[in-house]
């Protein structure tokens, strides 16, 4: 997610489901990328891009962010924290605006819920040891099958050249660099650069 008035964002998982309520994940190692403000950013930024122009606010889908994270970020043991916005005079009461926010601790292990069981695969290097059947195949497949490492060579490809385009897309916003330099240190085609920069700033149109 671009954005012309500053950072931008790069999702990890975004989905809607049959009833247009939205769904945004991350998967974070480090604490520092899983903090709170950073939370508060990332909703900000998907919130942004709820609604299309002239839109009721009102009828902005409900959200759900749900970081998963490598560690537990709050150190009380639980599987999942929920938190909310919620009115402090009124008994903190719920403020029901729709949005959000689920931390999910990866380093619950208890294989007897089913959080437990998928923080257990998520950390599994080896298919073998999958306990989910459809998550273990899907891993065998991708690490095991000359199929599956080419798959996953064009997804990373795919993400390098999704990556590019970002880069590209802030340089000719801030305007340090001509085209032709942009060109030349992402390794793209000026002609594409040239394209973009028509699309993304109304000085090149």
């Amino acid at each position: 997610m671009s954005n012309i008035y500053g950072r931008g964002l790069r999702l990890d998982i975004y989905a809607k489901d049959d009833e247009g309520q939205a769904y945004h994940f991350e998967v974070e190692r480090s604490r520092e990328r899983a903090s709170v403000k950073r939370a508060r950013f990332t909703r900000a930024m998907v919130d942004s891009r709820l609604l299309k122009r002239g839109e009721d606010v009102n009828k902005i889908p409900d959200r759900y962010t749900i970081f998963i994270t490598e560690e537990d970020c709050f150190h009380e043991g639980l599987p999942i924290y929920h938190a909310e916005y919620k009115i402090t005079e009124l008994g903190n009461r719920p403020l029901g605006d729709g949005s959000r926010m689920i931390y999910v601790n990866g380093e619950y292990r208890n294989i007897d819920t089913p959080i437990g069981r998928l923080m257990h695969d998520f950390s599994c290097k080896n298919a073998d040891v999958i306990l989910n059947p459809i998550l273990r195949e899907r891993v065998r497949v991708l690490k095991e099958t000359e199929g599956g490492r080419q798959e996953v060579c064009q997804i990373m490809e795919n993400r390098i050249n999704e990556e590019k385009i970002e880069l590209a897309k802030d340089a000719i916003i801030k305007g340090d660099l001509t085209l032709e330099q942009i060109a030349t240190v992402l390794k793209l085609p000026l002609a594409f650069v040239q394209e973009l920069a028509k699309s993304t700033s109304p000085a090149y149109v």
